[in-house]
């Protein structure tokens, strides 16, 4: 990423993400975050613009896991100054979710190859 940073500024339009998961193992709580977020504008030299909260456990995710996400993204999001853009969900959690969550993008999962 960082051997395009020059053009990507130059553009002055770009929308640079920081995907979020509470779940995996190295950013479990928004301080590891903050640290990879860190890291990663450090290495491209650039400045993310906002947060995707993905916190998921894949096909085992429940609507409860991504709502007892929303604290920690909140946290990020406090940290770091960014935004929470939006949050996604598993297509089949879309409606239980729906209302419940600001900015809610549901997502289809790709099916795995045997």
């Amino acid at each position: 990423l960082g051997r395009y940073r020059d053009a990507i500024l130059k553009e002055d339009n770009y929308e640079f993400l920081l995907v979020i998961n509470k779940f995996r193992p190295l950013s479990s709580t928004a301080p590891l975050t903050i640290d990879i977020m860190n890291e990663i504008e450090s290495a491209c030299k650039m400045r993310f613009t906002g947060i995707v909260n993905n916190s998921n456990l894949g096909e085992l995710t429940t609507a409860e896991d991504v709502l007892g996400s929303m604290e920690y993204a909140a946290e990020v999001s406090r940290l770091s100054g960014l935004p929470v853009v939006f949050t996604t969900v598993m297509e089949s959690l879309e409606p239980e979710l729906t209302g419940k969550i600001p900015n809610l993008k549901a997502l289809k999962l790709q099916e795995k190859i045997s």
